[in-house]
Protein backbone atom coordinates (compact mmCIF):
# COMPACT_ATOMS: atom_id res chain seq x y z
CA UNK A 1 0.00 0.00 0.00
CA UNK A 2 1.04 3.58 -1.09
CA UNK A 3 0.92 6.11 1.58
CA UNK A 4 2.30 9.74 2.35
CA UNK A 5 3.82 10.85 5.31
CA UNK A 6 4.60 14.50 6.57
CA UNK A 7 7.92 15.32 7.36
CA UNK A 8 7.64 19.40 7.36
CA UNK A 9 4.79 21.52 9.02
CA UNK A 10 1.92 21.53 11.98
CA UNK A 11 0.82 18.05 10.61
CA UNK A 12 4.52 16.91 10.83
CA UNK A 13 4.95 13.30 11.88
CA UNK A 14 0.91 12.59 10.41
CA UNK A 15 1.09 9.43 7.85
CA UNK A 16 -1.63 8.95 5.40
CA UNK A 17 -2.83 5.81 3.55
CA UNK A 18 -3.92 5.93 -0.14
CA UNK A 19 -6.24 2.97 -0.15
CA UNK A 20 -8.69 4.93 -2.47
CA UNK A 21 -8.46 5.28 -6.33
CA UNK A 22 -8.94 9.29 -6.02
CA UNK A 23 -7.64 10.54 -3.08
CA UNK A 24 -7.76 14.56 -2.68
CA UNK A 25 -5.80 16.98 -0.47
CA UNK A 26 -6.01 20.37 0.61
CA UNK A 27 -7.19 22.60 3.71
CA UNK A 28 -10.66 22.32 3.36
CA UNK A 29 -12.13 19.36 5.80
CA UNK A 30 -14.48 17.87 2.43
CA UNK A 31 -10.59 16.24 1.38
CA UNK A 32 -9.68 12.90 2.65
CA UNK A 33 -6.53 14.48 2.99
CA UNK A 34 -7.13 17.94 4.89
CA UNK A 35 -3.41 20.03 5.80
CA UNK A 36 -3.41 22.81 8.48
CA UNK A 37 -1.47 25.23 6.24
CA UNK A 38 -2.80 28.47 5.52
CA UNK A 39 -0.79 28.26 2.50
CA UNK A 40 -2.48 25.05 0.93
CA UNK A 41 -5.42 25.87 -1.61
CA UNK A 42 -8.87 24.35 -0.20
CA UNK A 43 -8.52 22.03 -3.00
CA UNK A 44 -5.44 21.63 -4.19
CA UNK A 45 -4.46 18.45 -6.04
CA UNK A 46 -5.58 14.79 -5.98
CA UNK A 47 -3.73 11.41 -5.88
CA UNK A 48 -4.90 8.88 -8.91
CA UNK A 49 -3.91 5.39 -8.93
CA UNK A 50 -3.57 3.85 -11.86
CA UNK A 51 -2.11 0.69 -13.60
CA UNK A 52 1.62 2.82 -13.79
CA UNK A 53 1.15 3.47 -10.38
CA UNK A 54 0.03 6.62 -8.60
CA UNK A 55 0.12 10.04 -10.11
CA UNK A 56 -0.62 13.76 -8.74
CA UNK A 57 -2.28 16.15 -10.04
CA UNK A 58 -2.50 19.95 -9.41
CA UNK A 59 -6.21 21.39 -9.76
CA UNK A 60 -4.69 24.58 -10.87
CA UNK A 61 -4.32 25.84 -6.96
CA UNK A 62 -2.86 28.96 -6.59
CA UNK A 63 0.68 28.54 -5.03
CA UNK A 64 0.96 25.33 -6.99
CA UNK A 65 2.50 21.63 -6.58
CA UNK A 66 5.83 21.08 -6.30
CA UNK A 67 7.15 17.75 -6.70
CA UNK A 68 11.08 17.28 -6.01
CA UNK A 69 11.20 21.07 -6.45
CA UNK A 70 9.49 20.88 -9.66
CA UNK A 71 6.12 22.69 -10.10
CA UNK A 72 3.99 20.34 -11.66
CA UNK A 73 0.76 19.64 -13.47
CA UNK A 74 0.49 16.16 -13.60
CA UNK A 75 3.17 13.47 -12.84
CA UNK A 76 3.34 10.06 -12.13
CA UNK A 77 5.41 9.37 -8.19
CA UNK A 78 8.23 7.30 -7.70
CA UNK A 79 8.62 6.24 -3.81
CA UNK A 80 10.51 8.87 -2.06
CA UNK A 81 9.26 11.86 -4.23
CA UNK A 82 9.40 15.15 -2.00
CA UNK A 83 5.92 17.08 -2.31
CA UNK A 84 5.97 20.32 -1.04
CA UNK A 85 2.10 21.95 -1.14
CA UNK A 86 2.06 25.54 0.90
CA UNK A 87 4.78 25.08 3.65
CA UNK A 88 3.96 21.11 4.06
CA UNK A 89 6.62 18.63 2.54
CA UNK A 90 5.74 15.12 2.12
CA UNK A 91 7.15 11.79 1.14
CA UNK A 92 5.31 9.51 -1.15
CA UNK A 93 6.18 6.10 -0.04
CA UNK A 94 4.95 2.83 -1.84
CA UNK A 95 6.27 -0.74 -2.62
CA UNK A 96 9.65 -1.32 -0.30
CA UNK A 97 9.29 2.04 1.38
CA UNK A 98 6.55 0.83 2.58
CA UNK A 99 7.88 -2.14 4.28
CA UNK A 100 8.29 -1.96 8.25
CA UNK A 101 6.52 -0.22 10.96
CA UNK A 102 4.51 2.67 9.90
CA UNK A 103 6.83 5.24 11.69
CA UNK A 104 10.51 3.47 10.88
CA UNK A 105 12.75 6.50 10.59
CA UNK A 106 14.98 4.74 8.60
CA UNK A 107 12.82 3.80 5.90
CA UNK A 108 11.64 7.77 6.01
CA UNK A 109 15.45 9.14 6.43
CA UNK A 110 16.62 6.69 3.19
CA UNK A 111 13.68 7.93 1.22
CA UNK A 112 14.22 11.86 1.93
CA UNK A 113 17.81 11.20 0.79
CA UNK A 114 17.12 9.90 -2.16
CA UNK A 115 14.39 11.91 -3.06
CA UNK A 116 16.77 14.68 -2.37
CA UNK A 117 19.69 13.29 -4.55
CA UNK A 118 17.45 13.39 -7.40
CA UNK A 119 16.37 16.55 -7.30
CA UNK A 120 20.30 17.98 -6.73
CA UNK A 121 20.74 15.94 -9.76
CA UNK A 122 17.98 18.11 -11.76
CA UNK A 123 19.16 21.38 -11.05
CA UNK A 124 22.81 20.99 -11.16
CA UNK A 125 24.09 23.58 -14.29
CA UNK A 126 26.19 21.17 -16.54
CA UNK A 127 29.82 22.31 -16.96
CA UNK A 128 31.03 22.19 -20.47
CA UNK A 129 34.32 21.80 -21.63
CA UNK A 130 34.62 24.86 -23.51
CA UNK A 131 33.53 27.03 -20.39
CA UNK A 132 36.83 25.49 -18.55
CA UNK A 133 40.31 27.60 -18.71
CA UNK A 134 42.89 26.70 -19.89
CA UNK A 135 45.45 25.86 -17.56
CA UNK A 136 48.77 28.59 -17.80
CA UNK A 137 52.19 28.25 -17.20
CA UNK A 138 55.02 30.69 -15.99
Amino acid sequence: MAHLRVIKSADEGKQFDLTEPVVTIGRDGCNKICLRDTLVSRCQAEFRQGAGGFSLVDHGSRNGTLVNGCKITEVVLKPGDQILIGQTTLVFLAGSENEGPPNDLANMISAIMRAGQRAERRTKPRQSATSQKPATHG
